[in-house]
């Protein structure tokens, strides 16, 4: 009879620790409003203190692991801007590792190939010596994610990405970078995937910046208005980017 008690209470332990896990490998592990208000703003610093946050958590599932990919990615893009090199280098080796476990047991996993093509590419302007090996590397990771599968949002972003910023010599083609963000942008809103979503607000201010660079100046006034409706406190737009562009079209 004890037995029989004890493998009862045995059994149902086993079923609330299934069904009621104390950690939830799959969920969510950043604070994603925070991230959102901290791109707006332009806080890196409170971008960082996510990063170092979410780096104290177990970090289990591919789910989490793209998490914290994005986290090191839009701070990589930040620091690769300012010129931090050394630094912009450990949160590649960071992101890396993971990308790698992940493409380990998954090796045609969209999003994973796209970071690790963007990842890649974030390199070439330390390493200018390897700029033809990391930037085919790169463009063989991004044509892969866009071949394994071409509505996935981040192959989209970062294949327009690396047609916008590479110089035409190398394979650079703005116009076609700009009709990849358009189609990224409208996967976010056919998903209703914007609310509070960084990257959203990321790739409309992309749009609007392949339009200017394309001479379609009308066009990128109506995106960085769009932009503005969205999110009025963006900060780069609202300071930088619209000015800069009104200013333009006076002259």
């Amino acid at each position: 009879m004890i037995f029989r008690k004890l493998n009862y209470f045995s059994i149902l332990l086993m079923l609330v620790l299934f069904f009621c896990p104390t950690e939830n490998s799959n969920a969510q592990l950043t604070n994603q409003t925070m991230i959102y208000n901290a791109y707006v703003s332009g806080d890196w610093n409170s971008w960082l203190k996510e990063i170092k946050t979410t780096e104290q958590k177990r970090i289990e599932s591919v789910d989490q692991k793209i998490e914290i990919i994005n986290l090191y990615y839009g701070y990589i893009g930040h620091l690769v801007s300012k010129k931090h090199y050394d630094e912009a280098t450990k949160y590649i080796l960071k992101g890396e590792i993971l990308l790698d476990q992940i493409l380990k047991s998954q090796p045609k996993q969209a999003t994973a190939l796209a970071y690790k093509g963007s990842f890649t590419g974030f390199k070439i302007p330390m390493n200018k010596l390897k700029v033809f090996s990391l930037g085919s590397e790169s463009t063989e990771y991004l044509n892969g994610a866009y071949e394994f599968d071409n509505d996935n949002i981040q192959a989209v972003i970062d294949k327009g990405s690396a047609l916008f910023f590479k110089p035409k010599i190398f394979g650079g083609n703005k116009p076609e970078a700009l009709k990849l963000f358009i189609k990224a942008t409208k996967l976010y809103e056919i998903n209703k995937i914007t609310t509070d979503n960084w990257m959203y607000l990321n790739v409309l201010t992309l749009v609007a910046r392949a339009y200017e660079k394309t001479g379609q100046l009308n066009n990128a006034k109506i995106v960085y208005e769009k932009i503005l409706r969205i999110e009025p406190e963006f900060k780069w737009v609202q300071s930088e980017l619209y000015p800069e562009l009104l200013a333009k079209m006076k002259n």
